[in-house]
């Protein structure tokens, strides 16, 4: 679970167990320096453009509201909600650094925090500092524990390489992820977000900062179950044109017929013969193609 820096006006969530979603949204960026304040700013840029856009919604448990009625007895409680806002670099060094605004990040705030990201590297990698452990902080720097937001960038924001002792190259970050929450799960949402925002902007570059891929709780499954039927249309077409050639040259509807009812008799055995006797449960949709052969086939 991804850890959640505390927050009093609502840009940050409360805590990890007042989160009503499970698998985030994760937008994967590349690019030369990320940790540039250009970069950390262009991940905003687009965690806020998921954020901002109608297609995407979520909720975050807020604060119990306790009602009262005139002789002072309890008659009922509800939660507020209020928006998360996206888990960016950007936006946690500007709360590890009292900014608290990823786009009023300048290039000293943006030093101060890699300073402080430099410092407790070690402790994270170590296995010494994890998800509000602060039993050790008679060791571990007291700014590495502040709302878990040290831990946040290691674990679920930049790769494993960045400031890690024990890899080459570990100070220049090339790949780093975004997160946002969702309340639950949308698909006609999610393809939404596929079709009409991130696919058109995929290797769009904002700040230094590309996007290169993004996770919508997997919905591949999903897409390609809509293209496929889309495509199923051909094969209708196809069905069509073969069933009246094949009458045309036969002069007869019923030979067509039967023809084609010995075809559809084929898929039948095959699948019995790959699902049952074989015992294949995976069908790869590939095997469709096969279609085209068994028209072509039966036809002769």
């Amino acid at each position: 679970a991804v850890p959640t820096p505390a927050s009093e006006n609502g840009n940050l969530c409360a805590s990890d167990s007042d989160i009503e979603y499970g698998t985030p949204i994760k937008l994967v960026f590349s690019g030369s320096d990320l940790m540039s304040t250009s970069g950390l700013k262009g991940m905003c840029q687009w965690g806020d453009l998921v954020f901002n856009s109608p297609y995407y919604s979520q909720k975050i448990k807020g604060t119990q509201i306790t009602t009262y009625n005139d002789n002072g007895y309890i008659t009922g409680s509800y939660y507020t909600f209020t928006p998360c806002r996206p888990y960016t670099i950007g936006m946690a060094l500007a709360w590890l650094t009292g900014v608290y605004e990823c786009d009023e990040l300048t290039d000293s705030d943006v030093v101060e925090g890699i300073a402080i990201l430099e410092k407790c590297a070690p402790w994270f990698y170590n296995g010494t500092l994890t998800v509000e452990s602060d039993s050790n902080g008679d060791l571990v720097p007291s700014i590495c524990y502040k709302e878990n937001l040290v831990y946040l960038i290691f674990n679920s924001l930049v790769d494993s390489t960045y400031l890690n002792p024990d890899a080459k190259n570990n100070g220049n970050l090339k790949i780093a992820q975004a997160t946002l929450g969702v309340d639950n799960y949308d698909d006609e949402g999610f393809k939404n977000l596929h079709n009409e925002l991130l696919w058109p902007l995929l290797d769009t570059d904002k700040g230094g900062a590309t996007l290169a891929a993004y996770d919508l709780n997997d919905i591949r499954g999903s897409l390609f179950s809509d293209q496929l039927m889309y495509d199923f249309i051909y094969v209708v077409i196809a069905f069509i044109i073969i069933y009246a050639i094949m009458a045309m040259h036969a002069e007869s509807l019923f030979i067509a017929s039967f023809a084609f009812f010995q075809m559809f008799s084929a898929f039948g055995v095959a699948y019995f013969i790959y699902q049952t006797v074989l015992y294949m449960p995976f069908f790869p949709f590939l095997n469709l193609t096969g279609i085209y052969i068994v028209l072509g086939i039966g036809a002769d």
